[in-house]
């Protein structure tokens, strides 16, 4: 039997896991607390009217006791209750926020190479905050109007039940004709989150790339852009006012009709001597509070389904496949030392979704205790193998071996834990140089970072800055050259001190005098480790102990510098028509 989907309200209610019973608690406490106060205050009322006109000095003192005592009993209380509630509903945001978050870091690098950073932000942001108003705001209205709604009816009853079935009717008619706009409300509601999260695309599209924008005198594209993006978002939005307009207008009406039926009613039963002036004024201000409880009720469904679009947005993200992190082995970096077998490529054959055949029947080795060089023009597939290693992808066919075991027998983190990567663009924190060096890690020594950053010639630089390694380097890295990024994830990469080292391009950003004391460290480091470089520079791959060179996703030779040089095959030819 197929396995029932739970619903979107069962899997926000779950969020709570746990605190289900204090929530609970808190919300039947917090929402009954206004409700008693004005069933209390409606009776006290009564019986101070009535005392007036039947002139009985002792009801109306008794009953003008009465009222003052639950007017300050309700402002003792009220308070109290309203924190509770806070504090437990703060529970569930905290939840939400850090499995959405925690779900972001375990999605697959597919992922985000298919899905705008805009609509990350938004569900981060404006999904979020709709689970956020369904605890502290949907759940309270809709409990607040069903006990008041309740106890008004209960009231009703025990004060005259003649107008009952007149109050209750015009209860349901607005509860029929609120219903109606239930569903325009989820959808209007469902395409302004959509909308807002492509103005957030366009924002984060901005900001990004605006020296480009500049430079290219792009900006009345983009101006274009957004006018026609937060046109939309408007005309949503304003299309969502005119139904609410509508919805109230129609709410209003009949909330008005029903209170002068009554009236009409009660004046009737007055002048026939089967009603008090005391019983009418309360019966008076309880069909508002029972006409209210239908009317309102559909208006905070209409919300609580609001809510639940966003909602559901945030769960179809939670829902994602997401990486295998599940820890397989017990010491991953016993590994290296157990296997003589360094990295294995064994006939893969890769390709991204249905674009063409990107790696196709590659094999090659890369030992120990060895600097391997990848090289080839742009497009020949360098970059995909060191994704696939990285297990970012898994391979169509074929397997990649470290250390003797399928990297697929491996959770990720257990692999990457194993692997330093140092990129073309580094990427960096928001944050210090030292947080960013020890990125990953906690409590490093600074004698450790300093030691690095000096073996990645970062050191200097950075004693220089007035902060030296407390400097806070600005979104992206933005207050340091392209060198000193370089350098600085060098340094990170050192240690880390994996047993595999990968440079992707590390020397892009450097001058020459830097790039040759960067190889030169490549080359002593690969003595303990094993050491993969990506590199278009021939300067960066004269070193290299091996070569690989890959052609439209094949292996076009491979061999020592020496030895593909002499045998003038594609590296020769390349490097001959300085290509690389």
């Amino acid at each position: 039997m197929e396995k029932k989907t739970p619903s979107a309200f069962r899997k926000v209610f779950n969020l709570l896991g746990k605190n289900k019973a204090s929530f609970a608690t808190a919300l039947l406490l917090c929402s009954a607390t206004e409700p008693l106060y004005q069933i209390g205050f409606t009776f006290s009322y009564k019986y101070i009217v009535n005392g007036i006109e039947f002139k009985n000095v002792s009801m109306l003192i008794n009953s003008a006791t009465a009222l003052i005592a639950i007017v300050v009993i309700y402002n003792i209380i009220q308070p109290i209750t309203a924190y509770y509630y806070e504090r437990e509903v703060y529970k569930p945001t905290i939840s939400v926020e850090r499995n959405l978050l925690r779900s972001v870091m375990q999605m697959p690098l597919s992922f985000f190479t298919k899905t705008h950073s805009g609509n990350i932000l938004s569900r981060v942001t404006n999904d979020l905050g709709s689970v956020s108003q369904f605890f502290k705001e949907h759940c309270y209205d809709i409990a607040n109007q069903i006990i008041l709604g309740i106890g008004a009816l209960i009231s009703l009853i025990l004060l005259d039940v003649r107008f009952l079935p007149i109050i209750v009717a015009f209860g349901l008619i607005s509860l029929f004709i609120n219903n109606r706009f239930k569903g325009l409300f989820y959808r209007l509601n469902q395409r302004l989150q959509i909308q807002i999260s492509k103005t957030n695309e366009l924002i984060n599209d901005l900001v990004d790339g605006l020296p480009i924008i500049k430079v290219f005198r792009a900006e009345k594209s983009f101006q274009k852009k957004f006018q026609r993006g937060y046109q939309d978002v408007t005309d949503t939005n304003d299309a969502l006012n005119k139904t609410i307009v509508k919805k109230n207008t129609i709410d209003t009406l009949i909330s008005s009709m029903s209170f002068f039926t009554i009236l009409a009613l009660g004046v009737l039963f007055y002048h026939q001597k089967s009603l008090t002036l005391g019983d009418l004024s309360a019966i008076l201000g309880l069909q508002g509070s029972v006409v209210n409880f239908f009317v309102n009720l559909g208006n905070y469904i209409n919300n609580y389904k609001s809510s639940l679009a966003g909602a559901q947005r945030i769960f179809e993200f939670l829902d994602m496949e997401k990486e295998d992190n599940t820890p397989h082995l017990d010491d991953v970096r016993r590994l290296s030392g157990d296997s003589d077998e360094g990295i294995v490529f064994d006939h893969v054959y890769f390709r991204y979704d249905k674009e063409k055949q990107i790696l196709q029947d590659v094999t090659m080795k890369f030992n120990k205790n060895t600097f391997t060089a990848i090289a080839g023009m742009s497009g020949g597939g360098k970059t995909t193998l060191l994704k696939l290693l990285l297990k970012f992808y898994p391979p169509d066919q074929g397997t990649i071996r470290l250390f003797g075991r399928d990297i697929m027998e491996f959770g990720a983190d257990e692999l990457r834990s194993m692997v330093a990567y140092i990129e073309q663009t580094p990427v960096l924190l928001y944050d210090t140089i030292y947080r960013n060096i020890c990125c990953g890690l906690d409590n490093v020594p600074m004698e450790e970072v300093i030691n690095a950053a000096r073996q990645a010639g970062a050191h200097e630089f950075i004693a220089e800055l007035p902060e030296q390694y407390d400097t806070v380097i600005g979104p992206k890295g933005i207050q340091l050259s392209g060198g000193q990024q370089q350098r600085i994830a060098i340094a990170r990469a050192i240690i880390k001190n994996a047993p595999v080292v990968i440079f992707d391009e590390p020397t892009s950003a450097l001058d020459y005098e830097s790039e040759a004391t960067i190889i030169s460290y490549i080359k002593s480091y690969s003595q303990n480790h094993i050491v993969l470089l990506v590199a278009h520079r021939m300067t960066n791959i004269i070193q290299a102990d091996y070569i690989y060179v890959l052609e439209e996703g094949g292996i076009a030779e491979e061999g020592t510098y020496a030895q593909l040089m002499e045998s003038k095959g594609r590296l020769y030819e390349l490097h001959k028509a300085a290509k690389i």
